[in-house]
């Protein structure tokens, strides 16, 4: 999927959030959570993305590259006592493969 508001409402939903359209049907909302940050776009929406995703036990590893940017998504393995990598990705926006890890690792896009 495209960063955009579609994916930022994706992500949304992967964090348990309910998203619904605004009363002019132009943008994201959600009760408790105000509107739906552009998680996909910006590096403030991005970080949020960060903070809620390590609320739900999910760390990302942000590597920069001349020409692109890696990430990784780890979550904890109680059976193990460690950490396990749930997801890979790479490609030139930082917020967006953010986004791409996080749906990644729950379970959303494969």
């Amino acid at each position: 999927m495209q960063a955009g508001r579609e994916l930022d409402k994706q992500i949304a939903e992967a964090l348990g959030w309910e998203p619904y359209l605004d009363e002019d049907f132009t943008d994201w909302a959600t009760n408790g959570h105000g509107w739906v940050p552009k998680f996909s776009t910006t590096g403030d929406g991005m970080l949020r993305l960060i903070e809620e995703a390590r609320k739900q036990g999910i760390l990302f590893d942000l590597d920069t590259m001349e020409d692109k940017y890696k990430v990784k998504a780890y979550r904890w393995n109680e059976f193990n006592l460690e950490y396990d990598e749930i997801a890979n990705v790479e490609g030139e926006s930082a917020p967006r493969i953010v986004c791409s890890a996080f749906l990644w690792g729950k379970g959303s896009e494969r």
